[in-house]
């Protein structure tokens, strides 16, 4: 997914971005909360979001690790994830489990 396009400039000539997951991942969080407690409540939800622990999912697939949330609803055991930009394209370099290429080091 890109970023919206720049007036006056072709939509297929921007770059592609690294935000695109964000846009499907937060959505489905908030669906997944919805379902969760059946009303369109926010507290409710709020309360929803705060007792996930999502693996699976159109959520888990957006976003490393598993989808936590703690008293306050900020998000836990967050995983560390290392991107490099290769070829113009940001790349999950570390940690090698989930990495897609191998980091890259400038000779000196």
């Amino acid at each position: 997914m890109t970023a919206p396009p720049v007036p006056g400039e072709a939509p297929h000539r921007k770059a592609p971005n690294n935000r695109g997951p964000f846009r499907y991942g937060h959505p489905s969080i908030l669906a997944e909360a919805l379902e969760a407690c059946g009303a369109a409540d926010k507290i409710k939800v709020a309360e929803a979001i705060r007792a996930m622990n999502l693996t699976t999912g159109p959520a888990a697939q957006c976003f490393p690790g598993p989808i936590k949330f703690d008293e306050k609803g900020r998000r836990v055991d967050v995983p560390m994830i290392f991107a490099q930009w290769q070829k113009g394209v940001p790349i999950t370099v570390f940690p090698t489990n989930l990495a897609l290429a191998t980091a890259v080091w400038p000779s000196v």
